[in-house]
């Protein structure tokens, strides 16, 4: 599977989050939190703008990202277009059923 076509959970909340100037509480690794809006984020790092102004947190640091706001289905996943993907298989013969014998049968 492509990068690109992946999903991405995180991306796609802190996007929401983002476009719906939610309040956010970020829970750190070391127990600190930090609430505000995020403002900016990127593969490693995301701005929180709270009353003590901008803050950078690196996404390693971060333990938990919550909302009393609910996104709705921010996830846009179509299991169809994963079962497209899939390499087509040969159909199952059942048993009793014409096709080829095994190598090594008499029939």
């Amino acid at each position: 599977m492509e990068r690109e076509d992946s999903l991405n959970i995180q991306n796609d909340f802190f996007n929401q989050a983002r476009k719906d100037k939610a309040r956010v509480l970020v829970f750190l690794n070391s127990g600190r939190k930090i609430t505000g809006r995020i403002k900016s984020f990127d593969k490693f790092t995301v701005i929180v703008e709270s009353s003590q102004g901008e803050q950078m947190i690196f996404k390693h640091a971060i333990a938990t990202v919550s909302s009393s706001k609910t996104f709705g289905n921010f996830i846009h996943f179509d299991p169809n277009a994963e079962k497209a993907k899939e390499a087509p298989r040969e159909p199952a013969v059942p048993d009793g059923g014409e096709g080829e014998a095994p190598p090594g049968s008499s029939s």
